[in-house]
């Protein structure tokens, strides 16, 4: 009790020094987060008195654990832009980590108990996509400990060209690790972890590499729009050499299109696939491509796979594919329907591409799965859009003000008899009375 009385006594005339006004209601933070906020606050003030400080603070705050685990944290804002993080790991005499953010300035360091300044560390470097792997294959781990981890992994870039964001997956055995994040100074990554055996865990590795759940990231590793990344490896093989890179793209067989134009790089069983960038034989000596049960000697077209591989170059300069894993997508012009619904009080992104001929991939919870419908579902789902006029639709019915967590759906319709393909927009709280049998059919398949 004593230690309490003191640290109040400390905390009063420190603040009083520093010249601080602390005014409005402290909201629900637990007592020592707002102690090491003031504490912490205090100290940065009488060190940068030459920041436009404001003279009184309204402080409004939050719990951002959501769901991390081993910590709790707390923010705490300001009107002025001033912004406190507080977080107290769950280990005994822990010492609370403290940020400060205001304007460009930024500031980290340590408090303990009684309201001192412990440290002010350097500041800890970003959590780099291996470390978020290594966080979320300890966590699976635990859950299953059965299990025992790779020797080795491959690291294989999924971003498929684009900038802008880091989207790894890590081949290792039996296990398959997808990591992805947005460039930007302290990355939260989520990941997706999946064994042979059927285990399989999403989550999300935040900044601090802590752990915790999430259901909403559509991983690019499982796009199935063709990549640009071909052009790139075809300019400057060297360069490549040795990566491992994704390509979404159309088999070619024996260049039968003739978009390489020479002749094979290794074997004259090598393959061809062409994405959006250009065209590169695949050695027939790699992995096998799951689905893949055409010929390379019969000419088809719109056979879209999905092919990790690393980039390879011959004596004479040629690039080239080794296939560590492929799987055939499926014919691009035989879409049928996309459904995606998203939003929801979890920010759920769920994604649903039917084939004319019943097969079905979907994507829910960073998990991608394949079925098949049956014939008299197929007569359904097309029997309601017709029944809906669907082609006859607005392209959006949308509420004026979005907000409250409602689901959005978007479907996208490419009608067998031909026309151009159609997308409808809506939310709830908007949606056509003719659509609502549509969308009841296809949220029933995302949830089956």
């Amino acid at each position: 009790m004593k230690r309490a009385w003191r640290f109040g006594i400390v905390l009063v005339l420190t603040l009083a020094l520093a010249g601080c006004a602390y005014v409005g209601r402290q909201n629900a933070a637990p007592s020592g987060f707002v102690q090491a906020r003031d504490a912490a606050l205090s100290y940065v003030k009488v060190g940068h008195p030459d920041l436009n400080w404001p003279a009184s603070f309204k402080w409004t705050a939050e719990d951002i654990t959501a769901g991390r685990l081993g910590a709790t944290t707390w923010k705490f804002s300001d009107p002025s832009g001033l912004s406190v993080v507080v977080s107290l790991p769950v280990v005994p005499d822990a010492l609370y980590s403290v940020e400060v953010a205001f304007g460009d300035f930024a500031w980290s360091g340590k408090v303990d108990a009684m309201g001192k300044v412990a440290q002010e560390p350097t500041p800890a470097p970003s959590l780099t996509a291996e470390a978020a792997r290594d966080a979320a294959v300890a966590h699976f781990l635990s859950l299953y400990p059965d299990l025992s981890r790779p020797d080795e992994w491959i690291e294989v870039d999924a971003a498929g060209g684009l900038l802008g964001i880091t989207a790894l997956r890590y081949i290792g055995g039996d296990w398959t690790v997808d990591v992805q994040a947005p460039v930007v100074p302290k990355p939260e990554y989520a990941v997706r972890v999946a064994h042979a055996s059927g285990k399989g865990w999403v989550g999300r590795v935040f900044a601090d590499g802590t752990v915790g759940m999430d259901e909403g990231t559509t991983f690019l590793a499982d796009d199935t729009r063709p990549t640009r990344i071909l052009e790139a490896v075809r300019t400057d093989p060297k360069a490549w050499e040795g990566k491992y890179i994704r390509v979404v793209g159309y088999y070619e067989g024996w260049d039968l299109f003739g978009s390489v134009g020479t002749g094979p790089a290794v074997t004259r069983s090598d393959w061809v696939i062409r994405d959006d960038g250009g065209a590169i034989y695949v050695h027939a000596g790699g992995a096998p491509v799951d689905g893949l049960d055409i010929p390379p000697s019969e000419k088809v077209e719109n056979v879209l796979l999905r092919l990790f591989a690393q980039v390879r170059v011959n004596d004479a300069g040629q690039p080239y594919l080794w296939v560590v894993q492929g799987t055939r997508i499926g014919p691009a012009t035989q879409v049928l329907l996309e459904y995606e619904r998203s939003g929801g009080f979890a920010g759920f992104m769920d994604r649903l591409t039917v084939y004319a001929d019943g097969r079905a991939v979907l994507n829910r919870k960073g998990l991608e799965t394949t079925f098949r419908l049956t014939p008299e579902e197929m007569a359904r789902l097309t029997g309601e859009l017709t029944s809906a006029q669907f082609t006859s639709l607005d392209e959006a019915y949308l509420p004026s003000d979005p907000c409250c967590d409602r689901f959005t759906y978007v479907i996208r319709y490419m009608n067998p008899e031909g026309g151009k393909p159609h997308t409808v927009k809506t939310m709830d709280g908007t949606i056509p009375p003719q659509l609502v049998p549509v969308l009841e059919m296809l949220n029933n398949l995302v949830s089956r």
